[in-house]
């Protein structure tokens, strides 16, 4: 039932990370109290928080009290349990997206079961819950192929490419005591993603397509518009408007293809909240991702979601931050039109994200080279 929370009402997110900040900080621009849940207390979007509940996602206690603080609640991490949005539930309070979709896009042989079963194009796809299983589908799909855990693996982790069957001999401790799925090396041209959004009354918006560009399986690059797949944007938006309707998704959902070198596209991955790639929105279009997605779950109209400027996206990773110390940012003096956003996290590792340089203008080319040459600058 469509429930509509004014401005001054009080949204719960769970999750503290940074897509949590940049929600909690759009929220606040619009007029809500925001409550964090988050099991750190030094979390990015307490900086940005009415209030902040530390505990375990598991913790009754801890999610009863936090429920009698908010009237609506949302997420910023997929892995958030599915229990803790059913309990929310029990009490009342309306949680986008529903456990439902977390049940389906936490998993990721259940997600891809999902599609297939629903009609949209997936890679051929296996489960594997053993060496048998594996080799059995290592015979049917060839090499090379992806193993990947069923849950928590992102970022290219918890996940191997098998080139030969030779291969599969080590792989038996590797393989043992978890839920695998195995899918077929795709040979794609580029990768590209959808930022839409759904309203509880159904309605649909989206952003347009950006090219993708990862590294180490970790995306590194953001480029909006994808001019050079501008014949596949239709298609794209068809395809997330359908897998929206399908999961009965509400809010703003991150949508992963990978595009075939004939033009195809194949569902790669499904985030049900904002999005990486789309944090280019915040300078590049009318509205933000974030800006929807809390308009989506407060039951508001989405807003315009329409490109300003093409616009660039260098994401920053704890590898800037050598033996420690914080880059010299005074180096982005030379780049007056680069804005740099930094997520607040206390501690910086190799591979995590730790904030993002952008770029807007009517040059998107240079846009681009504009952010990759700022973020070399502060390697030197």
């Amino acid at each position: 039932m469509k429930r509509t929370v004014l401005p001054g009402g009080k949204i719960g997110i769970l999750g503290g990370g940074q897509l949590g900040l940049m929600l909690a900080e759009s929220a606040q621009r619009m007029g809500y109290r925001v409550h964090i849940f988050s099991p750190q207390a030094d979390c990015p979007a307490a900086k940005a928080a009415n209030s902040v509940t530390v505990a375990d996602f598991s913790d009754r206690d801890a999610l009863v009290e936090f429920v009698h603080k908010i009237e609506v609640a949302t997420l910023e991490w997929e892995n958030v349990p599915v229990s803790t949005l059913e309990l929310l539930e029990k009490y009342d309070v309306q949680v986008y997206p529903g456990p439902d979709v977390l049940k389906v896009t936490q998993h990721r042989l259940r997600e891809k079961t999902f599609l297939l079963n629903a009609g949209f194009p997936v890679t051929p796809f296996l489960g594997v819950a053993s060496m048998d299983d594996l080799k059995a589908g290592v015979e049917k799909l060839g090499v090379p192929a992806v193993l990947k855990t069923v849950t928590m693996g992102y970022d290219g982790k918890g996940q191997v490419i098998i080139y030969s069957h030779e291969q599969l001999y080590g792989s038996k401790d590797f393989v043992s005591g978890r839920e695998w799925i195995l899918e077929k090396f795709v040979d794609f041209e580029t990768e590209c993603s959808i930022i839409a959004a759904r309203g509880q009354d159904g309605s649909f918006a989206h952003f347009p397509l950006i090219e993708n560009f990862h590294r180490n399986g970790i995306l590194d690059i953001s480029i909006c518009p994808a001019k050079s797949l501008s014949d596949i944007e239709k298609q794209a938006v068809g395809l997330a408007k359908g897998i929206m309707e399908a999961l009965g998704m509400v809010g703003v959902m991150g949508i992963e293809f990978f595009v075939t070198p004939d033009h195809d596209l194949l569902v790669n991955e499904l985030a049900p909240r904002v999005h990486n790639s789309g944090h280019l929105t915040m300078d590049a279009c009318k509205s933000s991702q974030f800006d929807l997605h809390i308009r989506a779950v407060c039951g508001f109209p989405l807003g315009d979601c329409a490109l300003k400027q093409p616009a660039a996206m260098a994401n920053l990773l704890g590898n800037l931050w050598v033996e420690g110390k914080e880059p010299d940012w005074s180096r982005l003096d030379k780049y007056p039109d680069i804005r740099l956003y930094l997520y607040g996290k206390e501690e910086a590792r190799p591979g995590r994200k730790m904030g993002h340089l952008a770029m807007t203008g009517p040059d998107l080319r240079r846009c681009l080279n504009t952010v990759m040459d700022a973020r070399e600058a502060l390697l030197d």
